[in-house]
Parts: structure tokens; sequence; C-alpha cells
């Protein structure tokens, strides 16, 4: 429990019936039994949508939380960067738990390789654990 390297994540991949206010609810519950064994962890929360609707995050009370994002090359369209960015504005700490592509693998270099090339991954390291603005 007093691991540093260890992080807890609760509600990975809420699915699409989610709320904000459910997910909210179960980590007011979740949250305070983790600080009880692990005060200082880092504890990501999920978000609703399977953890692509980041924007609706508003921020719980507690230390060292991150709200997770769910990135699918190919599945979404540009939206992804303005919501990270977003999110960013409000002081609100995003991690990228999963990122893959959704379509079929002969369509890696229509959806991923655009992505990557875009510079977005490389100049934006640290998208993958983005601290607020």
């Amino acid at each position: 429990a007093k691991e540093p390297g260890v992080l807890y994540e609760i509600c990975n991949e809420p699915n699409g019936d989610t709320t904000w206010e459910e997910i909210r609810e179960y980590a007011e519950q979740v949250i305070p039994v983790i600080r009880q064994h692990a005060p200082d962890a880092v504890i990501l929360v999920g978000t609703p949508d399977y953890s692509y609707s980041i924007t609706k995050v508003e921020p719980l009370s507690y230390e060292n939380l991150m709200y997770s994002y769910h990135f699918y090359a190919g599945q979404y369209d540009d939206a992804y960067k303005n919501m990270i960015e977003d999110t960013q504005r409000k002081g609100i700490p995003v991690f990228v738990t999963r990122f893959s592509i959704s379509e079929s693998p002969q369509k890696i270099n229509l959806f991923l390789l655009p992505a990557l090339e875009s510079g977005f991954w490389y100049r934006r390291a640290e998208f993958l654990c983005v601290p607020p603005m």
C-alpha cells in the first residue's frame, strides 16, 4: 500500500449510461478506503462514456487525483485534442490510461500514423500524464 510506484484506478471505462454524478458518488465511497492504506498514492478516476468524456469531469476534493482518458486513433476526430486542452485549462489533471487504434489493422496507416506524424504525441510527451495548465 505504501509503494510509491502503485497507481489506483477506480471506475475503469464506465459504460455509456454512467453519469459523472454516479462516478462521483462511487469515488466518494472508494477514495477514503484507499487513503486509509495509501494516503499519498495517485488515484485515477474514470470518466463518463468509457473514459472518453473528460470534459464532463468536475474535480473531486481529494489530493493526488487524476482523471482517466482513453484515446483510440480512428474512432474520433480531432476533437480529442481540444477536450484535453480544455480540461487542462480548468486545472484538471488527465492521465491517458489506454490508447490504441479502433479500426482494422489494414487501416492503421490511415489513423495512427497521421496522429503520430502530426507531432501531437511527440510535442506533447506529457500527454500521457497531463498536469493542469
